[in-house]
């Protein structure tokens, strides 16, 4: 009995509720059909359960379905597209790097005899069936978006692949890296730039990296990983400890407290990433601030009240490479994945 209770409520309850909180997703995955036809195909079992206990009219259909079995459909049905769907999506990424690879060997034989000069021209590879249109997009151009404009691509990752954490992740090292020159150029405190620096590295790496502290942690080797971690996993500790009771007016930030706002005052204005939605054409709904931009609040590290790293010791294999590796491993990811299909989508839907 309670099992039933728990299929009735999830069938007629939290399944089409869940439904209607997924109804604006357009994944590439296939995710938002799977978990619609397994909450579906569940709600029949339920009243025709009912109807063949208590009524009299499923005398004759009960000698040769018992009434428990009218719940089988929609359980094979659940089985079949939770194995299905990701199958089929193992096959296609597997051809999808059997073509990738066999792309950048052609590339690259043709870079060192220099028999193809119209191709290496177009900063693209021509492959076979590499994407909807056949080719293989340049690094340059997943850099240059990268560095001018890439709220069209974070939108796409975040809303069509669900993995955007990388598109943040890029282009906040990027920046990372261009505010070290800044800092370092200007200050005259070498100890006091490297402390701003370290607390900028450390936002990096609580909110996109550790598997503890990220909502949506990037995926990254384990030896990269274990080197941030070593690197960054003591101030982390130390800034995971809440320092003050929240309000609701001025929530506590339980991994960065830090980069909460004071009452001091800030000349820097708080740095903001639209999502918006990248045609006018798709489905979109009223965003509350919170869901429409991700809030950055500028490091103030001047005042040491509430401060976890206040004398904190910055290690010494800190510095404004810390990222390169696990850059280099996420860019190469998302430009050999999310980039050519984000191209591909973006053509096609012109």
């Amino acid at each position: 009995a309670p099992s039933i209770i728990w299929q009735f409520l999830w069938n007629y309850f939290f399944g089409p509720y869940l439904i209607w909180k997924i109804r604006m997703i357009r994944d590439i995955y296939q995710w938002r059909l799977q978990t619609i036809l397994a909450i579906v195909a569940g709600i029949p079992g339920t009243p025709l359960w009912l109807a063949a206990i208590y009524t009299s009219s499923f005398a004759s259909v009960n000698k040769y379905v018992t009434p428990p079995m009218w719940f089988v459909p929609g359980l094979v049905t659940m089985e079949l597209t939770t194995l299905i769907f990701p199958i089929l999506q193992m096959r296609k990424h597997d051809r999808a790097v059997r073509e990738t690879a066999q792309a950048l060997a052609d590339f690259d034989a043709k870079r060192l005899n220099a028999t193809d000069t119209s191709t290496l021209a177009s900063g693209s590879v021509i492959t076979g069936s590499t994407g909807s249109k056949g080719r293989m997009y340049s690094m340059e151009s997943l850099d240059e978006c990268l560095h001018s404009n890439y709220d069209g691509l974070q939108v796409y990752a975040s809303c069509m692949e669900l993995n955007g954490e990388n598109i943040i992740f890029l282009a906040k090292v990027i920046k990372f890296k261009q505010l070290w020159l800044r800092t370092f150029s200007r200050s005259t405190e070498f100890l006091r730039a490297r402390l701003t620096m370290f607390r900028e590295a450390l936002s990096i790496f609580v909110g996109l990296v550790h598997s503890e502290t990220a909502n949506y942690p990037i995926n990254i080797e384990s030896p990269i990983y274990a080197r941030l971690e070593a690197i960054f996993g003591q101030a982390t500790a130390l800034a995971a400890r809440p320092q003050r009771r929240s309000t609701a007016s001025t929530p506590i930030s339980q991994v960065t407290p830090w980069d909460e706002p004071t009452e001091s005052v800030d000349d820097t204005p708080a740095q903001t990433f639209p999502m918006r939605p990248m045609l006018s054409t798709m489905p979109t709904r009223a965003l509350t601030d919170r869901e429409s931009k991700e809030h950055i609040i500028p490091k103030n590290g001047s005042s040491t009240s509430f401060d976890p790293l206040f004398g904190y010791p910055v290690p010494t294999e800190f510095d404004a490479h810390v990222f390169d590796a696990a850059f280099k491993s996420v860019k190469y990811m998302v430009w050999t994945e999310t980039w050519q299909r984000y191209m591909n989508w973006g053509k096609s839907s012109a």
